[in-house]
């Protein structure tokens, strides 16, 4: 009997070069979005530095150029905090997209890893059923041999 062949093994090959490639592609793209994240934290404490750093300031002797500098900077800060918080929005719009397609390959793997099992079983049986048949006719030969040598 011939070897086992499953008719859709270069598919399946493909699909999971796929799968691995889109889970790369994920992995880029958290890194990416973790970095947008930091950006933002960062973004954030220097905000809530400048915020502090003014209320010393008030009540405190500082220069009045000095206050309005730092005063000034906060709504630069808040514009860029703005930014980074669309950035991160679409990062993690980004990463769901690419995690829905890495769940999509992998569903696609699923089913042909099912559908090869399938053949494999079927491939089985029938070699067990070609087997059984070889044996049931030795079986008879030598069945049918000793009754001739009896006469």
């Amino acid at each position: 009997m011939k070897p086992f062949v499953f008719r859709l093994q270069t598919k399946l090959d493909v699909v999971n070069l796929e799968e691995d490639l889109v889970r790369q592609e994920l992995k880029h793209h958290l890194e990416a979005r973790d970095k947008v994240q930091f950006a933002l934290e960062e973004i954030v404490d220097e905000i809530q530095q400048v915020e502090n750093s003014l209320v010393q300031m008030m009540q405190g002797t500082v220069s009045l150029d000095k206050m309005l500098l730092m005063r000034n900077y906060l709504p630069v800060l808040s514009e860029s905090r703005q930014l980074k918080e669309q950035e991160l929005r679409q990062a993690e719009q980004t990463v769901e997209e690419v995690r829905e397609q890495l769940v999509s390959k992998r569903k696609e793997c699923r089913v042909l890893e099912k559908l090869k099992e399938r053949d494999w079983h079927e491939y089985k049986q029938e070699w067990q059923r070609q087997e059984q048949k070889v044996l049931d006719e030795v079986a008879a030969n030598n069945h049918y041999r000793s009754i001739s040598r009896e006469r």
